[in-house]
């Protein structure tokens, strides 16, 4: 070897072991860098201070103090630099993140001096210490929030990672006690989502304002989790040995029970999202979340310095995201239910829980309930439109006139109460079938009154067991109605005591027109009149805010012209059998069935029509049309034929 190759290699050997030398000179300070302690916060006065402030407008009902995960890789400790590329990676990680929560909430986020990668692998001491530097911005920013921002606004607290470690820190300092702000706090705390950390039974006992999140719904608690493959025996936030703490986001259960992927409404994968991803199970022993379906070599660990190989402590949120979100909004309407205080607290709400669990066990019968009510309103009217024609004419109008002023009451008072939906208040209750229009009075216990009542007092001299059925028949509509989850108790109670109070009135004022039947046409008018400050009253008046549970204000609009179309009809049949037609029931002809079925038929088709159809035969005037033209056809030109055929039937006999 020439003597230039043996300098160049001895050269190149001596920067081999200067290099590891120098190496290992660089670890040992490292570890021997004591960590200072941090004596001032940073100013969140100062904008520059926050990466998200507010972000997501006034609108929102709440707000969310998000905080910021790990993204300091090369700091020693702390990032004590928060130069514009760290904050650039604060920002576009939030980013990610916020998708979560900010559909319900505006964001408020600091930059904080946070722990590095590099601090989590110090010795205890000056980890601690670290963590404390990191604490001091992050409690800092949310005092400067309470008291600047906030006003007593719903707050969500939200992090993943040492941003969840954060979280629980929060609730440890500001939500314990009694004292006034505390208290407050705890009653302003929609949700705590504490992702990729977890804490021992201990501390739950230690710290009561920490309560573990126990459904989909309940608020005021801590949704937390951490995700692994099932083969990790030790992490930085389950230690070997320990059991941590954890809600499983596909199914919101606390025990074992396993969760299908294709309960996962959407994953978080690069730029988009993916349905039915992974499921999950609690490890029974662990308390971690084991993710199934997916693998490593899909999702490996980019952190193996601090986490084993099956960890998915980095994908925690991102496997769930669409769950997560979705459950935030239950939260959130659970939340403001709530908050919505006496006045307007659903009354009888345990109770339509209680049956809710009966339907659970048996769905059939739910179904069966929904069906009754389904068929009340659609053959009750028709019912009386047969027995008009083909039985009692005296009778069927009566009832008729019964179920359409009723009507009208039921809607005048529904759009004036603007009572919401239980379902729309306590989002634990889950109906049958939902309905976008307003609760309270039941309009399926108002067909069932009105019409089952009028046959009971028709029929209490002659058959009382009739009576005795249809008030069997009325009780049952409303029950059924708190069955389905559609209306609560005092939603059917009002209907009742509103419709029979109607009926009463009715009933007297057809007596009054039958001893004075020159007063018919002033009545018929006066009916009128109604009907129509009614449709103007509704269609007019002031609707309150919806908020997150929606009514269909324009549908209800729809409805109560609908009624008016049918109230219209009904008086102008009235008037015309009156002036042009004065129908008696023939009770020796057979045809008075067909005709009786033909008038039931078209109230059938009208029903349907409406409802099912859409366009033009749902509209507001559209609907009004066809019910008035199918209550005068019904009630006076089916009429008019049938009298015409009997007539000359008769005049065939007499000859």
């Amino acid at each position: 070897m020439s003597s230039i190759k043996k300098l160049f290699a001895a050269l190149l050997a001596f920067a081999l072991i200067f290099a590891c030398f120098s190496a290992v000179l660089a670890e040992s300070a490292q570890q021997s860098e004591s960590v200072e302690a941090l004596e001032t916060a940073l100013d969140y006065a100062l904008a520059e201070n926050w990466a998200l402030f507010a972000d997501g407008g006034e609108e929102k009902s709440a707000d969310v103090f998000l905080i910021c995960p790990t993204v300091d890789t090369r700091s020693y400790a702390n990032s004590l630099d928060l130069n514009e590329k760290l904050k650039k990676r604060f920002v576009d990680e939030l980013n990610k993140e916020k998708g979560i929560f900010s559909g319900v909430a505006r964001v408020y986020s600091p930059f904080y001096r946070q722990m590095s990668i590099n601090g989590y692998l110090l010795e205890d001491g000056q980890r601690e210490q670290a963590f404390e530097n990191a604490w001091l911005d992050v409690k800092s920013a949310f005092r400067w929030y309470l008291d600047n921002e906030n006003n007593g606004r719903p707050i969500v607290l939200a992090g993943f990672s040492q941003g969840a470690q954060m979280c629980i820190e929060l609730l440890k300092e500001f939500y314990g006690g009694e004292g006034a702000q505390a208290r407050s706090l705890r009653e302003s705390l929609v949700s705590v989502y504490a992702l990729g950390y977890s804490i021992g039974a201990d501390e739950l006992s230690k710290y009561p304002q920490i309560k573990l999140a126990s459904g989909e719904s309940d608020f005021g608690s801590v949704v937390m989790f951490d995700c692994e493959d099932g083969t990790v025996k030790d992490s930085i936030f389950i230690p070997e040995g320990t059991k941590g703490m954890a809600i499983n986001p596909l199914n919101w259960k606390t025990d074992s029970t396993p969760a299908a992927k294709e309960l996962n409404k959407g994953a978080l994968v690069g730029e988009g999202f993916s349905e039915g991803l992974c499921g999950c199970y609690i490890d029974p022993d662990r308390g971690a979340l084991v993710v199934t379906d997916v693998s490593r070599e899909d999702f490996p660990n980019p952190l193996p310095q601090l986490f084993e190989d099956g960890s998915y402590h980095v994908y925690t949120y991102m496997f769930f995201y669409k769950n997560l979100e979705n459950s935030l909004e239950k939260r959130m309407d659970a939340f403001l239910a709530a908050r919505e205080g006496a006045a307007n607290k659903v009354f009888g709400s345990e109770y339509l829980l209680s049956l809710q669990g009966v339907r659970d066990n048996a769905p059939w019968l739910g179904k069966l309930a929904e069906r009754f009510c389904e068929l009340n309103a659609l053959l009750l009217p028709a019912l009386c439109v047969f027995l008009y024609i083909a039985v009692d004419k005296r009778f069927g109008r009566i009832a008729l006139l019964n179920f359409g002023a009723s009507e009208l009451a039921n809607l005048t008072v529904k759009n004036t109460a603007c009572v919401k939906r239980p379902y729309m208040r306590d989002p634990r209750i889950v109906p049958v079938k939902a309905s976008s229009s307003y609760s309270m009075p039941s309009g399926h216990t108002m067909y069932a009154t009105s019409i089952y009542g009028s046959i009971g007092a028709w029929q209490r001299k002659r058959h009382s067991w009739i009576t005795v059925l249809c008030i069997v028949l009325i009780l049952l509509t409303g029950f059924a109605r708190n069955f389905v989850g559609a209306h609560t108790p005092q939603d059917v109670a009002v209907s009742i005591v509103l419709t029979l109070i109607v009926m009463l009135a009715m009933t007297r004022l057809a007596i009054f027109l039958e001893k004075n039947p020159n007063r018919t046409e002033v009545f018929l008018l006066l009916g009128a009149l109604v009907g129509i400050a009614v449709l103007v009253y509704v269609n007019f008046k002031s609707y309150p805010e919806n908020g997150l549970a929606q009514v269909n204000i324009e549908k209800a609009k729809a409805e109560v012209f609908a009624s008016f179309g049918k109230w219209i009809g009904l008086l102008l049949a009235i008037f015309i059998d009156r002036r042009f037609i004065r129908y008696e029931v023939d009770k020796k002809s057979g045809t008075r069935f067909i005709f009786g079925i033909i008038g039931a038929v078209l109230f059938i088709g009208a029903a349907l029509l409406t409802s099912k159809a859409g366009g033009i035969f749902a509209a507001k005037a559209g609907g009004a049309a066809i019910w008035c033209i199918v209550y005068v056809a019904a009630l006076a030109v089916l009429p008019m034929i049938l009298k015409r055929i009997s007539k000359k039937k008769a005049e065939a006999v007499r000859r």
